[in-house]
């Protein structure tokens, strides 16, 4: 027998089923299938329900209660979660050669090889005949006349304690001076060593305050290269 309790004496109330099939439920339940209903008495005080065939009458303290077997059906389910992938089947046997294919367009020229290692040298070939000796060309105009009659000319002055002057080294009548210098004491200051003029070589310097008693004069020296220039 099929036993479910219902909680309340209004069959309007929810109901929480407790099943035991034992008996003639399995009738009841039979028939439901075939009609698609199923029958029930329920226990007024106890709230027992009992499965019935469509034809039994239910007790004085008892409820008659029938419902469908099968509810209006519900709602898709959701998509369940994609299964594992399958293990990869066997290879197919190879299939039939497909037709040739156009031919592809020319590819880009290669870039140039390397140099070809260099050939052995060739023999050398007979001297050719001396030719004939060339006319003796013109004569070129005659150069410019070179420094003649070089020489080195010197002039020196004294230059005493805090004192200055001047020497001048000239060139002999008709040289030209090419360049000049100097020589000096080691208390003498040179500021100034130029040509003079182009006939000869000035040399200037001064000699600082010695306080010492007796100090000599020193010797300021100036010369010049002198020649005869063309």
């Amino acid at each position: 027998m099929l036993r479910v309790h219902v909680f309340g004496r209004n069959l309007g109330l929810v109901m929480v089923l407790a099943a035991a099939i034992v008996g003639t439920s399995m009738v009841g339940l039979a028939g439901a299938v075939t009609t698609g209903l199923i029958y029930a008495c329920v226990n007024d005080s106890s709230g027992t329900i009992k499965i019935v065939t469509a034809d039994t009458t239910c007790k004085n303290h008892e409820t008659s209660l029938v419902w469908n077997g099968a509810g209006t059906q519900g709602p898709t389910g959701a998509t369940g979660a994609t299964g594992a992938t399958g293990a990869t089947g066997p290879t197919g046997p190879t299939g039939a050669t497909g037709a040739t294919g156009a031919t592809g367009a020319t590819g880009a020229t290669g870039a140039t090889g390397a140099t070809g290692a260099a050939g052995t040298n060739g023999t050398n070939g007979t001297n050719g005949a001396t030719g004939a000796t060339g006319a003796t060309g013109a004569t070129g105009p005659t150069g410019t006349s070179g420094v003649a009659n070089y020489e080195i000319v010197t002039s020196s002055t004294q230059i005493g304690n805090n004192g200055a002057g001047t020497a001048i080294a000239s060139c002999s009548t008709g040289k030209k001076v090419l360049g000049g210098g100097w020589t000096a004491g080691g208390n003498i200051g040179v500021h100034d060593s130029a040509p003079f003029g182009n006939f000869g070589w000035a040399v200037s310097g001064n000699r600082p305050l010695i306080p010492l008693p007796g100090v000599a004069d020193e010797t300021l020296t100036a010369f010049a290269i002198c020649a005869n220039v063309n």
